[in-house]
Parts: C-alpha cells; structure tokens; sequence
C-alpha cells in the first residue's frame, strides 16, 4: 500500500510541475462536431490512432445509454454499443491500448444502484467484449492499472473499501 501511496503522490506532483508551465496563450481552442447522442456522465476515452470514443452516460431526461461513438477526422460515428450503460462507470486503459469500462447506474435517474459488468473496448476493431463482472456493482467508481494489476474503487451506493483484480487475459 505504501508503493501505491508514494507512486500516486509521485505521479500528481509531476503532474503539477508539467500543468504549471502551461501557458493561457499556448491553448488552442476550436469547436468539434456535436455526438451523434447528446450525453453526461460518460466515459470519454482515446480509441487509438488519434481517436477517442464517448461511451455510454445518459441522455436527456436522464435516461442511461449504451450506446458508444467514436470521433475521427472531425466526425462521430457511432459504433457497437457495450453490454451495459456504464453511467457514472469507470474506466482505465490497459497497457496494451485497450480500455475497460465498468460500473455505472444501472437504471434511469440514477435511483437503481451500481452495475457490476465490465466491457472491454478494442480500438483497432471499435468492438467490445464483456469481461469479468467485478464482485459488487458500483457507480461512480474509479480505477487503474499498476503492474497489470487493476485497482477498482468507490462506490456512490455503499462504502466498499476498494477491490483488486488480476489483470484480464491478453
């Protein structure tokens, strides 16, 4: 735990040594096409070559989406939607390039608790798989890799301590 510990505090101090020499006039700001749907509390990840892809969150009226869509050459498309909304999920990007999505609100207006399912998005095919189910469901949990080990935490309905898996199978 106390690798864990100095690692974090290690990388979020780099972090704010690099944020600090960025200046207001070194920013380029420049509007992107609009989603195909309209979303919050997605997860807003790099699908490989310069892409990146919204996945799940929800819509107006704050009904949860599973739906997925990537943006390239200054367009979305949409793409295979994952096995479950993720709403407030999480998500890391494994090593190989990979992403996990996980967890999230499994119903509308956020009242039904967490999920427990993990999809596992291929940027070079923009397909998912379902991966292993995490031991509980969660919202609005967090997570990351270290040492092709995934860390998963948090959880907006209930005070779990934290939970450890194996890295998935390559």
């Amino acid at each position: 735990m106390k690798k864990i510990f100095t690692l974090f505090a290690l990388f979020t101090i780099s972090l704010c040594i690099k944020a600090q020499d960025i200046k207001q006039t070194d920013l380029i700001y420049e509007r992107m096409g609009d989603l195909k749907i309209a979303r919050m509390d997605h997860a807003f990840v790099p699908a490989g070559d310069g892409k990146f892809m919204a996945v799940g969150g929800h819509t107006t009226g704050f009904s949860v989406t599973a739906s997925a869509e990537v943006y390239e050459n200054g367009t979305w498309h949409q793409i295979t939607s994952p096995s479950a909304a993720h709403d407030t999920g999480g998500n890391i990007v494994l090593p190989d390039g990979r992403t996990l999505v996980f967890g999230g609100h499994q119903g509308d207006w956020g009242t039904s608790g967490g999920n427990n399912v993990m999809d596992i998005f291929n940027p070079e095919t923009e397909t998912f798989t379902v991966g292993p189910n995490m031991l509980s469901g969660r919202a609005m949990c967090k997570g990351l890799c270290i040492n092709n080990e995934i860390f998963i935490f948090g959880d907006y309905w209930a005070s779990y301590y934290g939970q450890k898996a194996a890295a998935i199978d390559r």
